[in-house]
Order: C-alpha cells, then sequence, then structure tokens
C-alpha cells in the first residue's frame, strides 16, 4: 500500500491545483522537453535500482525497502512514471514546468548518486 502513497498524494495535489487554475493547460515545447528529461533519468534509474536489487545492493529508498525484488522495482517504477506523466498533465503549463524541472532535479540527484556508488547507466531491458 506503500507503493501508492506518494502517486496518490501528487495526484490529489495536481487536482486542486487544476481546480483553482484556469488558466492555460496547453503543452509547451519546454513542458515536452522537461517530460522527456525527467521520464529519461527514471528509466534509468529503473535499470540501476533493478542492476542494485540483482546484486543485493541495499536499496535506499523507503518505498521500495532495503532488499526489494525485481518485480516490486518494476510495479514501483512503473507507477512514478505514469504518476510523473499524469500530473504533469493535469497542472497548468507553468506549474508543470516546474513541478518536472524538480522531478527531473531529483532524478539527476539520484543516478549521479549511483553512479557514484559504481552503478552503471542501464536500461531496464
Amino acid at each position: 500500500m506503500k507503493l501508492f502513497g506518494l502517486p496518490l498524494a501528487l495526484l490529489l495535489i495536481a487536482g486542486a491545483a487544476r481546480a483553482q487554475d484556469t488558466t492555460s493547460h496547453r503543452w509547451t515545447t519546454r513542458n515536452v522537453l522537461w517530460a522527456a528529461a525527467s521520464t529519461t533519468l527514471l528509466v534509468i534509474d529503473w535499470g540501476q535500482t533493478r542492476q542494485g536489487a540483482a546484486n543485493g545492493s541495499g536499496e535506499f529508498n523507503p518505498v521500495l525497502g532495503h532488499n526489494p525484488s525485481r518485480a516490486a522495482v518494476n510495479r514501483y517504477e512503473v507507477g512514478v512514471i505514469a504518476a510523473n506523466l499524469f500530473v504533469a498533465a493535469v497542472l497548468p503549463t507553468k506549474a508543470r514546468s516546474l513541478m518536472l524541472m524538480l522531478m527531473t532535479g531529483v532524478e539527476v540527484f539520484a543516478v549521479g548518486n549511483n553512479v557514484l556508488a559504481g552503478v552503471r547507466l542501464r536500461l531496464p531491458l
């Protein structure tokens, strides 16, 4: 159940923001680029997390726990990617850019820390 807590909270926040804002919801080129960047980094993080789970490395994500299964990693990462794009879709244009920049920054930090810890850049194939 922990798996759905963060995405659910994000959905509720996004819904409230959308209900209060009547500005444009169109996707700008900047929105698309930030969405592509955050999604790409989420996919790389997914591959790194699967690699760590296969090697028995400890996971620092409290939602996944210290030793997640491959299936748990897959479910979590698919959920995060879907929530990222869904929340972005319901936010107004300016808020969407900020949210996607924040997600990209979080993932740059996560992927970078994984690389510094010796985890290769890897797609979840």
